[in-house]
Order: structure tokens, then C-alpha cells, then sequence
């Protein structure tokens, strides 16, 4: 599947290759950018964006790690304990 999407934002790029993804699941999606020369600024900010976005992502996940980590970890198992006082009656129309 070939297509063509304009790109000005960062996120446009990114919802781009998801959208390609889901469309074609079975298939590896290949994201070619294809700009310009004059467009060299709008081009360097996108890559820096999105070399942003990965130390981003890569902190975030260095910073939670070890909370992931203590929470599961801690967690017991909560089994509340079914003590019904009542005899459940079956309406007559079932």
C-alpha cells in the first residue's frame, strides 16, 4: 500500500505511521519523508521533535519504573467474602 499524507506537526507524523499501521496489520509499515530543500527548518524541527519525544518517553519510563515495580509488587489479593442473608427468589416469567 503506497500513500501520501502532508505533514506539517509532529503528532501529524506520528498519527500518520499509526494510521498505516492499522490499516495494513498483516504488513511492516516503511514512513519515508520526502521534503524539500526549502523546507529544511520545518524538517529539522520535526526529526527534533521527535528525538524529543523519545528521551521524553525514555525518562518517563526510567522515572516510573521503580513505582510500576512497588505498586504491583504490593499489591494483596482482596477477597471480599459473600455472606448472603437473603434467599434469592427466580421471577416466575423466567
Amino acid at each position: 500500500m503506497i500513500g501520501e499524507i502532508t505533514i506539517d506537526h509532529h503528532s501529524d507524523a506520528h498519527d500518520a505511521r499509526a494510521w498505516f499501521n492499522r490499516a495494513i496489520e498483516t504488513m511492516p509499515v516503511d514512513a519515508h519523508m520526502i521534503a524539500d530543500e526549502r523546507e529544511g527548518n520545518v524538517v529539522q524541527n520535526l526529526r527534533r521533535k521527535e528525538a524529543d519525544a523519545e528521551r521524553m518517553l525514555a525518562a518517563m519510563v526510567m522515572h516510573t519504573r521503580d513505582l510500576s515495580s512497588l505498586a504491583i509488587r504490593g499489591q494483596v489479593r482482596d477477597t471480599p467474602s459473600y455472606n448472603p442473608q437473603m434467599t434469592m427468589e427466580i421471577p416466575k416469567w423466567l
